[in-house]
C-alpha cells in the first residue's frame, strides 16, 4: 500500500512518462523505417517524436534539416518555427560545443522571421546569434547577423544604427586580411550587401553623394558575380532616378539584367 495518493500520483505518473517515451521510441523508429525513402515529408513528426522519446539532440538535428526544407520552399514562417524547436532540443541536449550550432540557427530563424513580417522576434534571433558567434569564433555568423540586424533596424527606420551594423558587417570580413587576392565566397557576398546596405541608409537621409561611394564599392567588389552586380547596379540606379535621369537609371538597371535580383 502506499502512504498516500500523492505518492501513488507520483509513482503512477514516473511509470506513465516511462512509458509514454517508449511508445515515442517506437513511433520515431516506425517513422524512420516506413519512410526512409521519402523521410523529408516526415522530418517534423521524426523530431517531435524524438524529443519526447528522451533524444533531443537527434531530434534538433532533424528539425533543422526540415527547416531547411521548408526554406527552399519559401515558407519563411514555418521554417522560422521549426528553426526555434530545433534550438530548443539542442539546449535540452546540452551539448557543451552547442555554441557553434546555436548561432548559426538563431541567424537562420532571424533571417525567417524578418521574412515573415516578425521584426521583433527576428531581431531576439539575430542579436543572439551575434552574441554567440563571438563565443564559437565564427565570422561568417558575426557578419551576416550584423548584416540582418542592419537591415532590419533600415526597414524600422533606425538609420544610426543600421549604418552601425552595416559597417560592422564590413568590418569583420575585412578585419585581418593579409592578402589583396580578391574577395570570395559568403566574404564577399556579405561586403557587397554591407555596402550597399549602408548606401541606402544615406541615400534614405538624402546624402546622395557618400551613397553613390558605397554602391561603387559594392559594384567593384561584385564584378564576376552576376546576381551580386545587378544588385549593385540597381543601388547605383538610384541616384539617377533622385535626380530625375531616368534614362541613364535604365541603362544601369538594363545591365544587371537579367539577373536582377533586388530584396530590400
Amino acid at each position: 500500500a502506499f502512504v498516500s495518493s500523492l505518492v501513488w500520483e507520483a509513482v503512477r505518473r514516473s511509470i506513465l512518462a516511462t512509458r509514454r517515451r517508449e511508445c515515442h521510441a517506437m513511433v520515431a523508429t516506425g517513422i524512420a523505417t516506413l519512410y526512409r525513402d521519402n523521410l523529408d515529408a516526415h522530418r517534423h513528426a521524426l523530431a517531435l517524436h524524438l524529443a519526447r522519446s528522451g533524444r533531443p539532440g537527434d531530434a534538433s538535428v532533424e528539425e533543422r534539416r526540415g527547416a531547411e526544407i521548408l526554406e527552399r520552399q519559401q515558407y519563411v514562417e514555418g521554417a522560422a518555427r521549426s528553426w526555434e524547436r530545433a534550438v530548443t532540443w539542442l539546449a535540452e541536449a546540452g551539448d557543451p560545443g552547442m555554441a557553434s550550432d546555436e548561432a548559426w540557427m538563431r541567424l537562420r530563424a532571424g533571417g525567417c522571421f524578418d521574412l515573415a513580417g516578425d521584426p521583433v522576434r527576428a531581431e531576439v534571433h539575430l542579436q543572439i546569434a551575434l552574441d554567440l558567434s563571438d563565443e564559437a569564433m565564427h565570422p561568417e555568423v558575426e557578419a551576416r547577423a550584423h548584416l540582418g540586424l542592419g537591415r532590419l533596424n533600415r526597414s524600422r527606420g533606425r538609420g544610426g544604427r543600421a549604418a552601425e551594423h552595416f559597417e560592422a558587417a564590413s568590418q569583420v570580413v575585412f578585419l585581418g586580411r593579409r592578402t589583396e587576392a580578391p574577395l570570395e565566397g559568403w566574404a564577399r557576398e556579405v561586403a557587397v550587401h554591407a555596402f550597399e546596405g549602408l548606401g541606402r541608409v544615406l541615400h534614405d537621409a538624402g546624402d546622395v553623394g557618400r551613397a553613390e561611394v558605397q554602391f561603387q564599392h559594392a559594384y567593384t567588389l561584385s564584378t564576376g558575380d552576376a546576381a551580386l552586380e545587378a544588385r549593385a547596379l540597381a543601388a547605383l540606379s538610384l541616384a539617377p532616378l533622385r535626380r530625375g535621369d531616368s534614362d541613364a537609371a535604365l541603362v544601369l538597371l538594363a545591365a544587371g539584367q537579367p539577373d536582377l535580383v533586388c530584396r530590400n
